[in-house]
């Protein structure tokens, strides 16, 4: 049964019940212990509120500086990327097929009788614009071209070009080449400019290049490289890769090395 209500009083604003058999002194204790625990709930309530905005608050200044920071990183990385682009454009010349073909043929030839045979310059303007490639003169006529998937071809250095033939290399890695194949007589050098040799196929005298026989060169096999960075490669003797890697045989022996070399381009 609750208990009679003999009188009420007011307290601070509130009307506070006086029960029968209780003193007023009692009462207004029994309210201000009520009231003081109502406001410890508030002050919590109010508390925990303001912790979790002040949280939010703090995730929200954490992702913003996130946001700066990767974008401060996105700006730093275009003018690094339009600082290699000038510094590129200084070196080679953004050409059309046409004009690189006919540059190619006059690198070539300059080339002496033993190494021009290795020199590719199969590939029709059609191929270069069908590849997506970009075709790049340097300023004393050695050329270098990169498709749309990261293979290097048609390099071929000038003789008269005081340009080196590991700067061209260089350069064509910065414009995004990633790959390449050539004849094993060329090893030691795209080693020395960071391709590690992945696969290789066996020279076949039928798809021989014109002034192989004129050149005195040996059967070379055609190996696939990938770039791996100038100093980290791990197949420098060229012997002791052939001995540790069985060769592409057959019809499809070139595209089967190819796509095996491919497997290892991130």
């Amino acid at each position: 049964m609750s208990k009679e209500i003999e009188q009420w009083i007011t307290v601070n604003g509130n009307r506070v019940p006086i029960m029968k058999g209780q003193s007023k002194a009692d009462a207004v204790k029994s309210f201000v212990g009520k009231q003081s625990k109502t406001k410890t709930v508030s002050d919590k309530t109010v508390d925990k509120k303001t912790a979790t905005k002040q949280s939010d608050d703090q995730k929200s200044i954490a992702k913003n500086e996130d946001e700066k920071d990767q974008q401060i990183a996105r700006n730093q990385k275009e003018a690094d990327n339009a600082k290699q682009s000038e510094n590129t454009t200084k070196a080679l010349q953004t050409v059309n097929p046409a004009s690189f073909n006919k540059s190619l043929v006059t690198a070539k030839e300059s080339r002496p009788i033993a190494d021009k045979w290795r020199v590719d310059d199969t590939h029709t303007i059609e191929d270069y614009k069908a590849r997506g490639c970009a075709c790049y003169v340097s300023k004393g006529g050695s050329t270098v071209a990169v498709d749309r998937n990261g293979d290097i071809i048609s390099l071929c250095k000038n003789t008269n070009d005081k340009m080196k033939g590991r700067e061209l290399m260089a350069e064509a890695v910065k414009l995004g080449g990633r790959k390449l194949d050539s004849f094993d007589g060329n090893h030691e050098f795209y080693v020395s400019c960071g391709f590690e040799p992945v696969s290789y196929t066996k020279f076949n005298e039928k798809y021989a290049p014109k002034g192989w026989k004129e050149s005195g060169c040996g059967r070379e096999d055609v190996v696939f490289y990938r770039y791996v960075g100038i100093g980290k490669v791990k197949n420098t003797d060229l012997e002791e890769f052939k001995n540790n890697n069985k060769p592409f045989t057959g019809e499809n022996g070139y595209d089967d090395a190819m796509k095996y070399r491919d497997k290892f381009i991130k």
